[in-house]
């Protein structure tokens, strides 16, 4: 693994790696992502990148240094979400959702939402 392989505060990684690879180095690259590039033997290389590209949330495959490379792009959902999914599928949500307390509960949740969308429009900015 190489970090910082396309820094742009770091243009010596790049520089360096590409005097590495004129001299033909046993090694090929099988992946890019989170600012690193990957690296491994040829024999290896092909389940390496079918590993990595399972792990990612999204792939595409162009060529770097001569050889397709998995450029892997990973999301994560973002907190609020998260909680939200935590909270609505606990088995004491479910229970208290149709209730008197939770019915405002939910109608402000909602609200809310509709009001966050509102102003995160880009017009607004």
């Amino acid at each position: 693994m190489l970090d910082d392989a396309f820094n742009e505060q770091w243009p010596g990684v790049a520089e360096g790696l590409h005097r590495h690879f004129a001299r033909q180095p046993n090694l090929v690259p099988f992946a890019i992502g989170a600012n690193k590039a990957y690296f491994c033997r040829p024999s290896h290389r092909d389940a390496y990148r079918a590993a990595a590209m399972a792990a990612a949330s999204d792939t595409t495959m162009p060529e770097f240094l001569g050889e397709p490379v998995a450029v892997l792009h990973f999301t994560r959902p973002r907190l609020q979400d998260r909680l939200k999914d935590r909270v609505a599928g606990s088995p004491a949500w479910r229970r208290l959702r149709t209730t008197p307390i939770g019915l405002p509960l939910r109608w402000a949740w909602h609200t809310g939402r509709t009001l966050r969308r509102g102003l995160m429009r880009r017009e607004d900015f």
